[in-house]
This record gives structure tokens, C-alpha cells and sequence, in this order.
């Protein structure tokens, strides 16, 4: 009795009588029928390790499944039916002959354990589970399905998860559920418009492409757009004008242009992505030359960095029911981040290791509160909750092949293509219903779906007051994540709200009032718009301040161009000379006054006033003329950052991504120990150099683009680079692979040249 054998032969002397004898397996281990325990990977190896043969019972065969009226062995062998359980072993492997032949092993609980279901079979019995349930790894038990995570495309909007099954719900103030119990439609009939710029112009058309209409034209280089609903304005950023415009909704007619106005226009170098606060009233942008995310008013004003230090940023969204804002940067350790609309809490919810490499295109849907977004390098859409879990791919390979960006109407996803050139639009959950809506002549930028329901009422913490702010009034994440209802139920947290200060003004002791913190080097605007200017703006030629007071009639008369600095000898010299340790003017009058504040990522040199980076601080090397930034005073004090620095053997900090990058970042080699580098893996995505010599990792994607990324050009070699496609594809001089339709579009894409030479463009 109870030593694993039916001698029996009916299990009897193996039954539940015997259970405080046999021990329970561990997670490692398999539950054999007979309660022995095995190690799990015996399972299903074609040897009968149980004694029983159940480790080997509904085994399933890869390419091997045998014709109806037919078993299957253990070993895939196909066998008659009739010949199981004749006492004659007819598998090679004998599994057609298991020691429980003939024997129901379901009608006895304490035998088969199954947590729902027993199913009888010839040569033993499985366990199966209730519908809406799923047999956990013990083979045994079962377990509710969280349709809603797992499926999630069962509900267009809302999902509840029940036992055995899942409910949907529709926001029922703009929603009606349907019959089919699933599908959540509109109740309203105001018509979506699909908003969308191509370098050069801004165009709308409805969401089936049959009507097309031109907004603004002659445009340089528009990457980004966004709207107000409320007073039906659309702002849009112009990179080569270095300037976030303004204006109403509309199209152009018998060529009536629509007047486009200037909000953003100084120190904007390398605009990005934009995002309206629809609710708090607010602008947000992202900076790639500063390297900043700044908010202010919607008219530009009270302007704000928010955060600094973000390289190569380039999408931003912002969610007002929560307090929080999403944005993307594309930067070697490529992220997803999320961040409180007053700066707080910032936190990286996707990384490069969840492979994020180039994500291009920021979404969200409002009303399953999940976020899209899209990677330009790895050919993909997906979606996650708006903590980054729970991922899954809607569409991926050459359906999206460089997708720039995205949005989100009931049901449906829109995106434009850059290889496609076209706008697009699917299934928000599988991708399916994938149509081209439009193509375009050049390449499609921002795209944005207009319609009340993008910018739903939230209700604004701000109130009325604008919080007792003097200045700006933020939204900020709920004080509590989760609240208890009148009903008992428990729900979301309300956004809170943050009182904010302008750049160079800080915020009094009551938390609420701001004062200027202007230097002797800056001008203090007055008005609504109170703020400080570097000096060198005051009598430059063109207004800084909106009650115009750093352009008094006091002025000196001016031959320079506006925008630039006149010397005092006359000279004119260019802005950004200004304050930079170089007498540029000849007279020194450029290096005059340069009590200047410096971005928080920067250092301020001591005597100049120079700002240079904080990484250049204490690395060994004098980049302020006074030698201030490797004053031994300061670096002694210095420690580094154990979470994003790495520390040199010489006291030098450095960032951890730059250890065993193959550079002499320490100055002592420190960071480049040979016998540990080369024992290194390289992160997910990224691949090792090919020289012979050289251990540095690079991500997959900088193989062949015209750049020594290895330091010993081992990258660029033909031998190393991807094999164009003959028909699709355009082999750049430099082995690089673009889409032939971006040959001859006027833009450098093989960063050589060669897609725009004459010799390929000629007659074209």
C-alpha cells in the first residue's frame, strides 16, 4: 500500500487513506497520478519516470498529430485505436500500455484531484477547467482568466474582470453599450477631423480621407502639433523658425490665410513634441538642443523648465484626469517616462530593455486610460496601461515601418509613416481594418484626431482663483492614489494642484507667491508678463517683453541685425557669443555684465560667468579660463552618483553608460579594464563591435549610419552592414539602407549626401 503502484489495479490500495503519507512535490516537481513526485523537466521526455505513465499522458507532438481513428504515442507514432490497452505493446515506446488501462481514474476524487473537470481518456485521464477558467501548471487546479488583461480587445472601453468571465462598460455620458455587450458607441454626431502637418503645410480632412483642406502654408519645418478645443485654436511648432505659433481652427480660403501667432520664440533651438493641458490651461514642450521640458500659459508666459536633462526628447502627452504627463526619449538607453504635471515623480515606465529604441509616437486613450506608442527602429505599435504593464503589440514589421506619430479615436488608431509617406488608420486592439487614408507628396509629421471627446472635462483643481497662485498653477498628481466612494467602492484619486514660479523667480514661504530672483545681468520684465531676460536682449531690435520694456525709445540707434548684439564699438556679433569668455566684439563689451543664471543642468565658471555642462565639472580638464570648474575645494566634495555614475579611480565621476565604451572617459583608464570589459554582455538590443579588439557595445540600430560609433570604424564596413533590398531599398555611399522613396525628397537621409547627389536625382 501507498508506494506509487496501483497493485490493485482499481487504486484502491492507493487512495486517499495514503495522502498524509505522500509528500507534498515542491514547485520544481511534477504530481504524478500516482503522487510520486518527478523533476519537471522529465515530463514529457518519452521515458516513463512516474511508473505510471501519466508524465507522459497528452504529451503534444510538434508536427506530429495522427488522423482521426488514430492514438498517439508518446513518441508520435500513429497507432489504431483499437489496438490501446490490448495488453500488447503497440507503440515502440509502450505508452499505448500505461499500468491504468481500462481504469476511470474520474470516478474516484481522490485519484485524479482535478480542481473542475476530469476527463477520461484510454491510457489515463486529464484535468480541464469551467469556462472562463485556465489549468494552472500543476495540471490540477484552475484559475479565473483576467479576460481584461489577457484579451484586452474584449471591451471597447471599460473592462471588469468576474469570475469565469469579464463585464464592459461604456462611459455612459458620451457612450451607449451595444448589443453585442462588447462595443461602445458614440452618442453624439459631431464629426472627427484628422489634423496633420508634412514639413511644409497643415492640412485637415476627415477621417476618411474624401475631404481635404489646407489650414497653413509655407511653413519650414512643422514636426509637432496640438489643439484647444475650448477656443478652437491649434498650436504647432516650427523647428527651422525656432517657434511654437498659434492659430484658429479654419482653412484656408481663396487665399485668405489664416494669421498664425508667435507664443514660444526664444531659446526654442530644437523643438520637439507639444502638448495642451486643456484643463489647467497650460502649455508643455519638449527641447532637444536644451535638453528641457518646459510648461507656461497657452500665450507663452510665465515660462517654466520643469525638467532638465532630457536628451533627444521627442514625443509629450499630457493627461489631466490624473495629474500626469507621458513623454519619450530616443537617446542611446531609449525610454518611456512619466512624470506629475508639476515635474514631480518622475519615473521611467518603459526602457530600452523592454525593447524601446526609437519610440517616436505618444498616445492615449482617454476613456481605457492606456497609453500607445510606437518604435520607429523595431517596426511596432503597442499599448500598456499607464503604469507600462500589461504591453501588448497591435501591429508590427512592414505594416508600420517608421511610424512618426499617433492618435486615438473610439475604436480606431491613426498614425502617418514615414516609408509609406500616407496617413492610417486600424483596429486600436488587433490591428485589423488597416486602410491608407491619404498619401502624401512629402513626408507626414504630427497627426492629431480634432474632436471634444480628445479633450474631455476634467475637473479643474485650480478652480476659479487659479489656486491663490500669483503665477502658475500646475495640476499634480492626486495626494491619495485611491479613494473610498459614498457607494464603498473604491476609485482613482482626483489630480491635485502645485503653485509654480517662472524661471528666476522662487516661490515665497507661503507657497503660493513668487518673487523675482533677477541678477545684475538680467533685465525684469514687467506686466502680465514678468520674467528675466539675459541684458544683451534689452535694445536688440525687436521686443522680448510683452509690456515692451527692454525696448524703451531710449534705445541707441541700430545697424545690426534684430536679434543680434550691437557692440560698443559697433560690431555685431551673434547671441550666443555673448558671455562665453571670448571677446567677440573686439571691445570686450560681449563679456560685460554676465552676472548670468545658468540652466540647472549647467556649471557657472567664476569669474566669467560662462555656463558650462555639470558632467565637464571636476573631469580633469579646465574648461573655465579661471580654472573654477576643477577648483580642488569643489571636487574634493564631490562624491558620485552610486545609481547613474560611475567612479574613477582619480576621483573623476562619470556617467555609468560611458564604462567600457571603449573611450578614455577617467583619464586613468579606470573605466576601461580590459579583462572585465571584455567578459561584458551587451544590454538587449545592442550588439558588441566587430573589431578584434574592441569590447564596446553600440545599439544595432547605429550599424552602418555614416558614423564611427565603434571608434575604429568596424561598424561601417561593408562585410558588417545589412544587405539592402534590391527592390525596396536605396544603398547610401556609406552602406546605409533607406527606402527609395526618401531618395530625391530633399532631405539627407543616408547622411552622406548620396540620396541627393545629382547623379541620382537628375530628371527626377
Amino acid at each position: 500500500m501507498c508506494d506509487f503502484a496501483d497493485d490493485c489495479g482499481d487504486g484502491s490500495d492507493e487512495g486517499k487513506n495514503c495522502n498524509s503519507q505522500y509528500k507534498t512535490c515542491s514547485p520544481q516537481e511534477f504530481t504524478c497520478q500516482n503522487f510520486k513526485c518527478i523533476r519537471k523537466q522529465y515530463r514529457c521526455d518519452g521515458e516513463d519516470d512516474c511508473g505510471d505513465h501519466s508524465d507522459e499522458v497528452d504529451c503534444k507532438k510538434e508536427n506530429n498529430t495522427c488522423p482521426e481513428g488514430k492514438f498517439t504515442c508518446n513518441n508520435g507514432q500513429c497507432i489504431d485505436s483499437q489496438l490501446v490497452c490490448n495488453k500488447v505493446p503497440d507503440c515502440s515506446d509502450e505508452s499505448d500500455e500505461p499500468l491504468h488501462c481500462n481504469v476511470d481514474e474520474c470516478a474516484k476524487v481522490e485519484i485524479h484531484r482535478c480542481g473542475h473537470k476530469c476527463v477520461d481518456t484510454l491510457t489515463g485521464y486529464y484535468c480541464d477547467c469551467n469556462h472562463g477558467y485556465k489549468l494552472l501548471e500543476d495540471g490540477k487546479a484552475c484559475a479565473d482568466i483576467d479576460e481584461c488583461i489577457e484579451t484586452p480587445g474584449v471591451c471597447s472601453q471599460h473592462c471588469s474582470n468576474t469570475p469565469g468571465g469579464f463585464y464592459c462598460k461604456c462611459d455612459e455620458r458620451y457612450y451607449e453599450r451595444q448589443n453585442d455587450e462588447h462595443t461602445c458607441k458614440r452618442k453624439d454626431a459631431t464629426e472627427p477631423w484628422l489634423i496633420f502637418s508634412n514639413k511644409y503645410y497643415v492640412r485637415n480632412m476627415s477621417v476618411d480621407g474624401r475631404q481635404y483642406n489646407l489650414i497653413h502654408q509655407d511653413l519650414m519645418n512643422v514636426v509637432a502639433i496640438d489643439f484647444d478645443m475650448k477656443e478652437e485654436e491649434m498650436y504647432f511648432c516650427d523647428v527651422t523658425a525656432k517657434t511654437i505659433f498659434k492659430s484658429k481652427f479654419g482653412a484656408i480660403v481663396d487665399d485668405v490665410k489664416i494669421e498664425k501667432v508667435p507664443v514660444i520664440k526664444h531659446d526654442s533651438h530644437g523643438l520637439e513634441g507639444i502638448a495642451i493641458d486643456w484643463v489647467g490651461r497650460k502649455l508643455y514642450w519638449l527641447d532637444r538642443h536644451s535638453k528641457n521640458l518646459d510648461v507656461s500659459e497657452l500665450d507663452g508666459t510665465k515660462r517654466k523648465t520643469l525638467k532638465s536633462g532630457v536628451v533627444d526628447p521627442r514625443a509629450i502627452v499630457v493627461h489631466p484626469g490624473i495629474g500626469y504627463l507621458y513623454f519619450t526619449s530616443w537617446h542611446l538607453q531609449a525610454y518611456i517616462a512619466k512624470m506629475g504635471m508639476d515635474g514631480s515623480n518622475f519615473t521611467r515606465i518603459l526602457t530600452w530593455e523592454d525593447d524601446i529604441a526609437w519610440p517616436n509616437a505618444l498616445t492615449i486613450d482617454y476613456f481605457t486610460d492606456r497609453i500607445y506608442w510606437a518604435d520607429a527602429h523595431l517596426d511596432y505599435i503597442a499599448f500598456a496601461d499607464l503604469e507600462g504593464r500589461h504591453r501588448h503589440v497591435v501591429l508590427s514589421g512592414n505594416k508600420v515601418p517608421h511610424v512618426f506619430a499617433l492618435s486615438i479615436f473610439d475604436d480606431m488608431l491613426y498614425w502617418t509613416d514615414w516609408n509609406m509617406k500616407a496617413i492610417i488608420r486600424a483596429n486600436k486592439f488587433t490591428g485589423q481594418n488597416f486602410t491608407v487614408i491619404r498619401n502624401t507628396t512629402h513626408r507626414p509629421y504630427d497627426v492629431h484626431i480634432s474632436h471634444p471627446l480628445r479633450q474631455v472635462p476634467y475637473n479643474n483643481p485650480c478652480g476659479q482663483t487659479n489656486g491663490g497662485c500669483t503665477h502658475l498653477c500646475l495640476l499634480a498628481p492626486p495626494l491619495e492614489s485611491t479613494y473610498l466612494n459614498v457607494e464603498g467602492y473604491i476609485e482613482e484619486g482626483a489630480p491635485s494642484y502645485k503653485c509654480a514660479c517662472p524661471n528666476q523667480f522662487y516661490l515665497a514661504r507661503d507657497m503660493k507667491t513668487c518673487i523675482a530672483n533677477c541678477t545684475s545681468g538680467q533685465h525684469r520684465c514687467g506686466g502680465a508678463d514678468e520674467k528675466c531676460i539675459p541684458w544683451f536682449w534689452k535694445c536688440d531690435g525687436e521686443p522680448d517683453c510683452k509690456d515692451k520694456s527692454d525696448e524703451p525709445e531710449s534705445c541707441p540707434a541700430r545697424h545690426c541685425r534684430a536679434g543680434t548684439f550691437q557692440c560698443g564699438n559697433g560690431n555685431c556679433t551673434p547671441s550666443t557669443t555673448i558671455c562665453d569668455g571670448t571677446d567677440d566684439c573686439g571691445d570686450n563689451s560681449d563679456e560685460q555684465n554676465c552676472d548670468l543664471p545658468c540652466p540647472v543642468s549647467d556649471f557657472k565658471c567664476r569669474s566669467s560667468g560662462r555656463c558650462i555642462l555639470d558632467s565637464w565639472k571636476c573631469d580633469g580638464d579646465a574648461d573655465c579660463k579661471d580654472g573654477s570648474d576643477e577648483d580642488p575645494e569643489i571636487c574634493h566634495k564631490r562624491s558620485c552618483d552610486p545609481d547613474t555614475e560611475f567612479s574613477c579611480k582619480n576621483g573623476r565621476c562619470i556617467p555609468k553608460l560611458w564604462m567600457c565604451d571603449f573611450d578614455n572617459d577617467c583619464g586613468d583608464d579606470s573605466d576601461e579594464p580590459a579583462y572585465m570589459c571584455r567578459q561584458r554582455n551587451c544590454t538587449t538590443g545592442w550588439s558588441r563591435c566587430p573589431g578584434q579588439s574592441n569590447y564596446r557595445c553600440i545599439p544595432k540600430w547605429l550599424f552602418c549610419d555614416g558614423k564611427d560609433d565603434c571608434r575604429d570604424n568596424s561598424d561601417e564596413l561593408p562585410e558588417n552592414c545589412p544587405k539592402c533590398n534590391a527592390e525596396t531599398d536605396f544603398k547610401c555611399n556609406n552602406n546605409r539602407c533607406i527606402p527609395k522613396q526618401w531618395m530625391c525628397d530633399f532631405a539627407d537621409d543616408c547622411g552622406d549626401g548620396s540620396d541627393e547627389s545629382d547623379a541620382q536625382c537628375k530628371g527626377k
